[in-house]
This record gives C-alpha cells, structure tokens and sequence, in this order.
C-alpha cells in the first residue's frame, strides 16, 4: 500500500471529473454488457496512466464505479478487481478519509463475489487486500471510527460465505485483525465490534452446526431406514 511515485503532467481543472463521471454514467445505465466491459477497461488504463495526478472527488466516482463492477458478471468482476488491486498496491496514500471508506466498501464486495463461485481467487485475494488496509488504519490517526466499522462489518459478512475457503480466511483475517490492532481501534468502536460483529459471526457459527447436526441425523435416519 505504497504511493505510486510518477511524473504525471497535471490536466485542467475540472477535466478528470467530468470524464470519469462520463464513464460512471455509461457503466451504470447501459445493458451492453461489452461496453459496461470497455468502460472498466478504459479505468483501468486511467488508474495505470493518470492515477498519480487523480483528485479526490474523481477516486470516490471511480471507486463507486469498482465497487458496482463486484456485482457484475464475471467478465465485470474480473477486469474491476484488477483496478482495485493496482489502486491498493499504488494510490492509497492519496485518498482522503471519504476515499479510504470507499475503498474499504468496494474491496469488501469482491471478497464476497459469488459470481466466479468455483473460483475464490478473487475473494481470498480480497480479503487480503483488506488485512492491509486493517494494517494501513492501524498507521493513520487520520482513520476515524467509521472506518474501522466498516471494515470489521466486511470481514463480518464475508464469514458467511458458503465456500469453506472463503468463509475459514474470512474468519482468520478478522480475529487477527482484533488481535493485532486491537489498541489501534477507536474505544467507540467495541460496543458495536462486539454486538454487530463478534455476537453475529458466533451466531452464525452456531447456526451452521446446529445444520450440520440436523443434516448428520437426518443422514443416519435415512441409513437406518
């Protein structure tokens, strides 16, 4: 999560705006899935070239753009996780506090992509990402309460995931995060941590024995029959 250190000419004033909203839009309200394609393929060349001199308001719209792309197809999902990846590894440290809980929300999204359901590179790698950016929190007083919810909320809804792979890095991840940045999370933060997080994934964890010991009895029911 390093700065990505170019010689990038500054445009006009107003310009990256207007073209990253232009590509907001079209991927938003066309039905052509090739030209929702083209459209994040054309953001991932601006994030490559012109990411260095990106401001703040034109991050959050092509962020808003990623994040919808981790609900798209799979051709969607594939080509938005490639920007989300190049925008962690280079740009974080650009991003104002608006820009980091945007960040966190998208990447959350592919963490939890069924769409490549038999293929859950995209999601471990995800959730990765998100470890990271615990570890980018930890380092930043800038970072405020929201953010660390956000992320934990993430981690949280990732545990549900049906494939063991995802759902066991998932759970690691969050628990490490707890216990390696505990003291770096907001005293404001642990009352909703421990209610809307830590109590939900127990519950959850709880509702899939009591699945498993329904369906192991139902299995010896049926043999002995």
């Amino acid at each position: 999560l390093a700065p990505r250190a170019a010689d990038v000419e500054e445009p006009p004033p107003g310009l990256q705006e207007h073209i990253v909203a232009i590509l907001g839009t079209l991927y938003s309200r066309t039905e052509w899935p090739d030209v929702r394609l083209t459209t994040l393929t054309c953001i991932f060349q601006i994030v490559q070239t012109s990411g260095p001199v990106l401001n703040a308001q034109a991050w959050r719209t092509l962020l808003g753009t990623l994040h919808a792309a981790g609900q798209g197809n799979r051709n969607e999902v594939q080509q938005g996780f490639r920007s989300v990846q190049f925008v962690c590894a280079d740009f974080v440290e650009q991003f104002d506090a608006g820009g980091i809980r945007l960040l966190i929300a998208a990447v959350g999204g592919y963490a939890r992509q069924t769409v490549l359901e038999e293929k859950v590179n995209i999601n471990l790698s995800a959730i990765q990402i998100l470890w990271a950016l615990a570890d980018y929190c930890a380092q930043h007083d800038t970072v405020g309460p929201e953010h660390w919810t956000g992320l934990l909320v993430q981690l949280r809804d990732t545990v549900r995931d049906p494939r063991p792979e995802v759902r066991h890095s998932a759970t690691k991840t969050l628990f490490m995060t707890l216990i390696t940045h505990g003291r770096a999370v907001p005293p404001e933060c642990w009352q909703p941590c421990v209610w809307d997080v830590l109590l939900k994934v127990l519950d959850g964890v709880h509702e899939d024995a009591l699945r498993a010991e329904a369906s192991e009895r139902l299995g010896e029911s049926t043999q002995v029959e």
